[in-house]
């Protein structure tokens, strides 16, 4: 019988490593020629042949899974990619939105400040009501000129007051 093993050996001269196969050739009844030996062998190569197979397995196995998995992540930043036109698509839209109601404002303040009022013309104020003044927020109290509303004062409420202080609104 003859078996047959190929070695293989890494040569190093350089950053490259150099591998080279080198065939060899054994007959079994010349190295063991007790029969007795010759079974040992065989039976040894067998178990190492079968490590080898499960071994095998085993790699391509984990393989499949990695690829698997590395399908999953590619998918997962396909989506995420999209996600993110989508979301970036949406900020510049409303960016662009702020952007023109900004100028709106700007030319409502505008148009306003340009309004020229005759100091000949007096109206009377009116009498002071008997309603009382209420504001949702701060953000409605300042539109109303009455930031910050102080304890006692129309409009006061101590929702406006986050100090507990009496003074509601205070920036």
């Amino acid at each position: 019988m003859v078996l047959s093993f190929v070695i293989s050996i890494q040569i190093t001269f350089t950053k490259k490593p150099l591998y080279k196969e080198f065939p060899l050739y054994f007959n079994i009844e010349k190295v063991a020629p007790h029969k007795e030996e010759s079974n040992k062998i065989e039976t040894i190569l067998l178990i190492l042949n079968e490590e080898l197979e499960k071994a095998k397995t085993a790699a391509v196995s984990e393989k499949d899974s990695l690829n698997s998995k590395v399908a999953t992540l590619e998918e997962e930043v396909s989506r995420l990619t999209q996600e993110n036109e989508i979301v970036t698509a949406e900020r510049d839209s409303l960016t662009e939105e702020v952007a023109s109601l900004n100028s709106t404002i700007t030319a409502n303040a505008s148009s306003s400040a340009s309004v020229s009022f005759d100091e000949t013309e007096i109206v009377a104020s009116p009498e002071p009501s008997a309603t009382y003044e209420f504001y949702d927020n701060c953000s409605a109290a300042q539109v109303a000129g009455a930031a910050p509303v102080y304890a006692g004062d129309p409009g006061y409420g101590p929702h406006l007051d986050r100090g507990g202080d009496g003074v509601g609104c205070e920036y």
